[in-house]
């Protein structure tokens, strides 16, 4: 699979039509592809990504189901992907007749198979439908102060009347983390990252990373670490963006 760094951050809109990116209207068999796009419930929120090799532009948008995303890439054939958990699936047409030369499967995103507790995009998406108002802090062992500054995000969470869901970086074992974080009161639910959503927007880059899940949306990236107070105005206003209010 092709590198998934997304090179900004942006806040997701799942409002209006298929679209290609901007720098990519025009593009050869525009037609099928926004084809395909609109079945998907593509977004019309493209971000850059990095590409994938010279004169290549590579964008992605998240579409209207939790955990599925869309890649294109401006290759000489048209070529597009269908990003989902457990497998991706991809298209490309033939750039002087539009005809579809590839239609198949690969490798999804690196995560093992989920297990129960593991925080998955059915347990996000379970969070959105229900309209309840999470804190979601993702943290790694290998990353000190996504551990130090954990309770924190805890207290400020159970002062905004915020559930707290601590989810633990999918490349260390639950083995390393329990010995970070045993004796720790409260005790920490080791809730493993398996979340695509949370992987495409940038959940898994550093930590700690978290989200606010409010009014049945997601917000954007919190990163990194912040004082209390900082921690109450940026969730505060990421809970505004998610109602609607910009003001």
């Amino acid at each position: 699979m092709k590198k998934i760094i997304l090179s900004v951050f942006a806040v997701w809109s799942l409002e209006g039509s298929a679209k290609l990116p901007p720098h990519l209207q025009g593009m050869t068999c525009e037609k099928e592809i926004l084809s395909v796009l609109a079945k998907q419930g593509a977004a019309d929120s493209w971000v850059r990504t990095v590409d994938p090799g010279a004169n290549v532009m590579a964008f992605r948008t998240p579409t209207k189901s939790v955990g599925r995303w869309v890649e294109i890439q401006s290759f000489p054939n048209p070529y597009l992907m269908i990003l989902e958990p457990t497998k991706s699936k991809v298209y490309e047409w033939d750039a002087k007749t539009c005809a579809t030369l590839k239609l198949g499967d690969v490798a999804g995103v690196p995560f093992k198979k989920a297990k129960p507790s593991d925080f998955t995009d059915a347990k996000l998406a379970g969070l959105m439908e229900d309209d309840k108002k999470a804190l979601i802090y993702i943290w790694s062992p290998t990353m000190t102060y996504s551990v130090t500054e954990m309770h924190t995000f805890e207290k400020v969470a159970k002062d905004m009347n915020l559930e707290f869901i601590p989810v633990l970086d999918y490349r260390v074992t639950e083995k390393r983390a329990k010995e970070v974080v045993e004796g720790r009161s409260p005790a920490v639910k080791l809730n493993r990252f398996s979340s695509i959503e949370l992987y495409m927007r940038q959940g898994a880059l550093h930590f700690p990373s978290s989200f606010v899940v409010s009014h049945g949306k997601i917000s954007g990236l919190i990163f990194g670490a912040k004082p209390e107070q900082e921690l109450k105005e940026v969730i505060a206003k990421e809970m505004m963006q998610n109602s609607g209010v910009t003001h």
